[in-house]
């Protein structure tokens, strides 16, 4: 798929149509021949009503807001990104066409290949926002004090996300898992706006990413909160007593409010360490005396 890429795609754009969705993609035997690629091109719709669209325009009113604005625009350009890989499916195979979404290679986990691609590029996490902040606002300026007009936490969701998976059924389409993939709760991390901010300069590109590949866009995971989804879909952390039930990543601990955080290296005080060390020159000593 990813060498899909590499080769001319036939797709027709479109922004103008409101959306449930902040993209889809269907494909379209219209638009072609693909030359070498046996698919079919497709149609992309990008929402014009979608909250990036939104906030990127909102951005620019008033005083300019260089968080919503990055922000919103990344998120537009991995939302086109998802879009461009179900366009690299429908024209790299013809059974994408019949059955809409499949299982691609062992490594994949959903039957969601936009997705895939964005869990693939970012670690295996994909960037969504999930908490809702009241003013005034997650994000504060520190040269002025003032803070953006971005209402939502910055987080990623461990991927695959059963709560994407619910969104997806209740759709008629459904989101496959396998069965070894499959989270019962979601799991999001907190992570840094800078980032994203990171990437609109041009040395990212130019020096961070051809010397360290795609894992200079993995999304650092240092603190996380596992939650299900309650009445009204809204999202419920779990409670203090379902910690023994929580899907713990290795490297990490968990509290009883199902705060997770990464593990760190216990530190030894200088006392334990010269007698750790003093026992081990006496250990030595005495195999060389037998």
């Amino acid at each position: 798929m990813i060498r899909t890429f590499t080769k001319p795609l036939c797709f027709h754009l479109d922004t103008s149509g409101p959306l449930t969705w902040n993209g889809s993609t269907v494909p379209d035997m219209i638009l072609g021949n693909l030359g070498s690629l046996p698919g079919c091109g497709s149609k992309i719709f990008i929402s014009a009503t979608s909250p990036y669209h939104r906030g990127l325009l909102q951005s620019f009113t008033g005083e300019y807001d260089l968080i919503q604005h990055q922000y919103c625009s990344f998120k537009l350009a991995v939302t086109l990104v998802h879009e461009l890989t179900h366009a690299a499916v429908y024209a790299a195979t013809t059974d994408a066409v019949d059955k809409y979404q499949y299982f691609l290679g062992p490594q994949g986990k959903t039957t969601e290949m936009g997705f895939e691609l964005e869990a693939w590029l970012f670690g295996g996490v994909y960037p969504e926002q999930m908490f809702e902040s009241d003013p005034p606002n997650y994000y504060q300026y520190a040269e002025t004090g003032k803070f953006s007009r971005l209402t939502s936490m910055i987080t990623v969701n461990e991927y695959p996300c059963p709560l994407s998976l619910a969104g997806y059924a209740s759709t008629g389409i459904p989101q496959v898992v396998k069965f070894e993939c499959f989270r019962s709760t979601a799991l999001f991390w907190n992570t840094s706006f800078l980032h994203i901010h990171q990437m609109f300069h041009d040395r990212f590109w130019k020096e961070i990413v051809p010397s360290h590949g795609r894992r200079a866009l993995f999304f650092d995971r240092q603190t996380g909160l596992q939650c299900k989804l309650g009445p009204l879909n809204l999202l419920v952390p779990l409670d203090q007593y379902a910690v023994q039930i929580l899907e713990i990543p290795d490297g990490f601990d968990v509290d009883r409010r199902g705060l997770i955080r990464r593990q760190v290296a216990e530190k030894k005080d200088e006392w334990s360490v010269f007698c750790d060390n003093l026992a081990d020159k006496l250990t030595a000593e005495l195999q060389k005396m037998g």
